[in-house]
């Protein structure tokens, strides 16, 4: 077949799926269409097909395909960032998956410290992560006691109230001093 009926049944294939319930297949042939159509000398028309590939892997989920589909189109110097799916602004469906480890690890009574050693990170990155988790719960950390975080709502979280600050120690809402 012809390169030009190649690239005739790959337009084809894209029209075929962008409507369909299948949004993998569809970035899989604009992947295609973007590679084919850059190779024969449309770059604009295959990059924007690279690009609108890159989105729909984003967005389902395809982060190998995404990662490969960026490395495309950074060859061609276009730099995208991965598009991510919209988070909450407040609340426990606003936190990032390292704010919930941190909060379920100081849940269990660990300290920024402990926490920092299990997680692999410093004790400053802890904190970072708990004055977020403090102002997407809209938690004001007091000098006197630990705060609560309302953990007991969160359906992976099941302690209602964290441990009192170490004897002769008080908590300043991030580390006890």
């Amino acid at each position: 077949m012809s390169t030009r009926g190649q690239r005739c049944e790959r337009a084809r294939a894209v029209e075929l799926l962008d409507d369909g319930p299948r949004p993998l297949s569809l970035a899989s042939a604009l992947e295609d269409l973007g590679v084919t159509r850059v190779q024969r000398g449309a770059t604009q028309i295959g990059l924007a097909a690279l690009g609108r590939a890159l989105t729909i892997y984003a967005q389902s989920g395809g982060t190998w395909d995404a990662s490969r589909v960026r490395r495309r189109l950074r060859a061609h110097g276009v730099h995208r960032r991965l598009v991510t799916a919209h988070r909450a602004p407040t609340g426990w469906a606003a936190m990032t998956d390292s704010e919930l480890a941190v909060a379920q690890l100081v849940a269990q009574g660990l300290t920024n410290r402990e926490v920092a050693q299990q997680l692999f990170v410093s004790p400053h990155t802890v904190s970072s992560h708990l004055r977020h988790v403090f102002a997407k719960l809209d938690v004001k950390p007091s000098e006197d006691s630990r705060p609560h975080m309302a953990v007991c709502h969160h359906p992976h979280i099941m302690i209602s109230q964290l441990p009192e600050a170490p004897k002769g120690r008080r908590w300043d809402g991030l580390r006890a001093s």
